[in-house]
């Protein structure tokens, strides 16, 4: 897929009424000139998320997310920049113009959007299978048993895959899908291990229950099959392999439907299964998702904490889902995401406790959730002997390795607290087993690097070095400087005060401290705050605590006096640094080391610095008098 074109995205932007879009998604109420709703970014029960048509631009006063319509789809609909522009442009009938890709980028396209039309038409497919075919009949019988009806099998568009390799090629055939697709998708083997073709193709899936794998968008880009004969010497699950559409370790199952209930609750509830998931959101339980398999991997976690910072782990109760749960706090833990685990009784999973004693059940569960180690320091009370020392030091050392996971220092020391109390061992003989669970993890990591081939050149990458991404973060954007922050603001919502500010000649303006984002928005060239288009794209190009800055200047409704208030702010900072030099000069004349012929030359810095500062006063002095008394 192609770059977008800026004409493309100024189009859109110009075509999107924020009010009309954010309309489609909520109501949202008249308060003056703005509107007004509750906040969907963040709970609360009054409205502090604002609109501001003029301005095109949206704010919300509690959690602080702002900016203009595009940005306002990025994070309702969870997607990226191009897309969210996609999304616009689909609403508005914009055609979208893409810059050109080289040959190879194009036959990756080319082939990505093949395989999501295979993927599309076989869920059909596999779907009208499972609801009319004869030879469904186990897959029907199997999905009644689980409690689920047909409502609820459409609703998943759940599938059946015949068990004969013919049957598949014959669609194939029918639908004009070449060979080699259905072998880049994973579901079909045509030649062996040597290259020779097979004389019967191999069907992965052949007989099984078909559960369609969904990315963010919805787009079907994988399968899941659960076997239906007991006796097969088969994975009860079998996933569709890594495809150019489809990587295992970057995809829930069920985040397309979960991840605004996510959102909303602030809490993510990670289960193991297919119909644990599905079995839990028809019974209302929405903020639910399950890695595929046992992989539970960094990005899972990354993405969660980007929906929100707390997750319930509601595994199955028996050994293997402890020790799932103990992988995957992990590495939720060092993701920086809060994990609870839901107690299920023995021999549950959530799809059977819902089923026996309803929803509410399993709610009050997930709700009563404890923290992690506290769940584990119970378990371990039912099964260890604690009142052996022996036992207690070996239960505080499986402890240490976890809490060396954590990324908080307060939530280590917490933990070491608790584990401490709980198994009667002193605090600082935990501390040193974490130390220790921490020198070990970070041995292993540098074992992996050294085993792993080495990234490419943070500057060949596009990525920032560690001293780079720390240096981008140091600091506030806006100072605690009212006239610099006056300026910005001038220069993001006044077109006449930006042209005098970008041609009025401000040297000294880099020798200020605090002036680093000022600057930034002084030198935009192409940026005009009289068009929202022009304004949407200058913010997308900021970086994330510049554009949160830009947003909270937009959101000030204030009155500005316009180019009057920019000439008085500016000479007035003008003043500030010049007070500041004239301190600097003042204290190197203390220091008592100076010649005589350098104590001239400051004598004489002084002096002129001195009568700079005055006119600088007077000037802002005179930018804020009425035009009748002006004396010119």
């Amino acid at each position: 897929m192609g770059r977008l074109s800026e004409e493309t995205i100024q189009q859109v932007i110009a075509a999107s009424d924020i009010v009309a879009v954010v309309q489609s998604y909520f109501p949202l109420r008249r308060a003056g000139s703005a509107w007004k709703a509750v906040c969907p970014f963040h709970s609360e029960r009054t409205p502090s998320f604002q609109v501001n048509p003029a301005r095109q631009m949206f704010k919300c006063f509690g959690c602080g997310a702002g900016g203009g319509v595009v940005k306002f789809v990025e994070l309702y609909e969870h997607v990226s920049f191009p897309d969210a522009v996609r999304r616009l442009a689909e609403r508005a009938g914009i055609p979208v113009i893409e810059s050109e890709d080289s040959a190879e980028e194009l036959g990756a396209f080319r082939q990505r959007k093949e395989l999501l039309s295979l993927h599309h038409a076989l869920t059909d497919w596999f779907h009208q299978l499972l609801l009319t075919d004869r030879q469904a009949e186990p897959a029907r019988r199997y999905w009644k048993s689980r409690g689920l009806d047909g409502e609820a099998a459409r609703r998943w568009k759940i599938g059946f895959a015949p068990p004969e390799p013919a049957r598949v090629l014959a669609w194939a055939r029918e639908h004009a899908v070449r060979d080699d697709l259905l072998a880049e998708g994973g579901l079909m083997l045509f030649t062996d291990d040597d290259g020779r073709r097979r004389r019967e193709p191999w069907f992965r899936f052949a007989g099984r229950l078909m559960f369609p794998i969904t990315n963010e968008q919805g787009e079907v880009i994988a399968f899941s099959g659960r076997l239906l004969d007991a006796e097969a010497k088969a994975a009860k699950y079998l996933n569709s392999p890594e495809t150019p559409v489809f990587n295992k370790s970057r995809v829930f199952f069920g985040l397309d439907r979960a991840r605004r209930a996510i959102t909303r609750e602030k809490r993510s509830i990670i289960c193991e299964g297919q119909l644990d998931l599905i079995t839990c959101v028809e019974h209302g339980i929405e903020a639910i998702v399950a890695p595929l398999g046992t992989a539970f991997t960094e990005h899972h976690a990354r993405r969660l904490h980007q929906l929100a910072d707390e997750a319930v782990l509601c595994f199955d109760s028996d050994a293997a889902g402890v020790k799932a749960a103990g992988r995957a706090f992990a590495i939720l833990a060092r993701a920086g995401v809060h994990v609870r685990v839901a107690e299920l009784p023995p021999g549950d999973d959530p799809d059977t406790l819902v089923r026996r004693d309803g929803p509410d059940a399993l709610r009050a569960r997930i709700d009563a959730a404890p923290g992690y180690f506290d769940f584990q320091l119970t378990r371990l009370s039912r099964t260890t002997d604690l009142s052996q020392v022996r036992e207690r030091l070996r239960a505080a050392a499986d402890l240490a390795t976890g809490i060396a996971c954590l990324s908080e220092k307060a939530a280590q020391e917490d933990a070491i607290n608790r584990t401490a109390t709980r198994l009667a061992v002193p605090p600082e003989d935990v501390r040193k087993l974490v130390v220790r669970a921490t020198r070990d993890a970070a041995r292993e990591r540098r074992f992996e690097g050294a085993r792993a081939p080495q990234a490419p050149d943070a500057a060949h990458a596009g990525t920032a070095t560690t001293g780079e991404a720390v240096a981008a973060t140091d600091g506030p954007v806006l100072p605690d400087n009212r006239t610099i922050v006056a300026l910005c603001r001038l220069l993001l919502i006044d077109p006449d005060a930006r042209d005098w500010l970008q041609h009025t000649e401000a040297d000294w303006l880099d020798a200020l401290p605090g002036t680093e984002f000022l600057q930034r928005l002084r030198r935009e060239a192409v940026f005009n705050p009289a068009d929202p288009a022009a304004t949407t794209l200058f913010l997308a190009s900021l970086t994330p605590r510049e554009s949160e800055a830009s947003h909270s200047l937009l959101a000030d409704t204030s009155p500005t006096h316009g180019l009057t208030e920019a000439r008085a702010a500016f000479h007035e900072l003008k003043g500030q640094w010049l007070r500041r030099e004239i301190a600097q000069r003042h204290a190197r004349q203390r220091s008592g080391s100076l010649s005589p012929e350098e104590q001239l030359t400051l004598m004489a810095e002084l002096a002129d610095l001195s009568r700079q500062a005055k006119e600088a006063a007077a000037a802002a002095t005179l930018a804020r008098l009425p035009a009748h008394l002006a004396p010119f």
